[in-house]
């Protein structure tokens, strides 16, 4: 988990306008890495985390080695 530049944080709600990001809020938001979430949807045992994994390997394209 990291804390988005306000730059970043910006580009986001530009690119986003789904995104809940208040531009009032004085606090950047924290973010996870696709890695980080996958490994707390995978720790978490609840059917909103079960989805969560579902559909980050769906949306991830998978690399072969």
């Amino acid at each position: 988990m990291f804390r988005l530049t306000r730059e970043e944080m910006v580009f986001l709600r530009s690119k986003n306008p789904t995104a809940k990001i208040s531009s009032k809020s004085r606090v950047l938001p924290a973010v996870f890495t696709e890695r980080g979430l996958y490994m707390l949807a995978t720790i978490l045992k609840s059917k909103k985390a079960v989805n969560v994994t579902f559909a980050i390997i769906e949306t991830l394209p998978m690399y072969v080695n």
